[in-house]
């Protein structure tokens, strides 16, 4: 029952010039998705670099520190509003 390699091979090589557009498809998919996730990889390091390089140039010795309303707020403009009359 058990099948040659060629045999198997021809049947594979059938199949795809028998269905060309299936064929195609599927290596755009393949291409496309291996694209994407290279891109977003790229991304992710450059913005990961700029992050840091910001970060150094503040240096070690400083620290930021802010305060931010808890939960949902309805109006966002008089939060924002309230901090900076408070603020001397």
């Amino acid at each position: 029952m058990a099948h040659s390699h060629t045999e198997n091979l021809k049947q594979a090589m059938d199949t795809l010039r028998a269905h060309k557009m299936r064929s195609a498809l599927t290596v755009f998919g393949v291409v496309l998705g291996v694209s994407v996730i290279m891109l977003v990889a790229a991304l992710i390091t450059g913005f990961d670099d700029t992050i840091q390089e910001n970060i150094k140039q503040f240096g070690a010795d400083t620290a930021f520190v802010s305060r931010w309303e808890q939960g949902p707020s309805k109006n966002v403009c008089a939060s924002r509003s309230r901090w900076q009359m408070r603020m001397p």
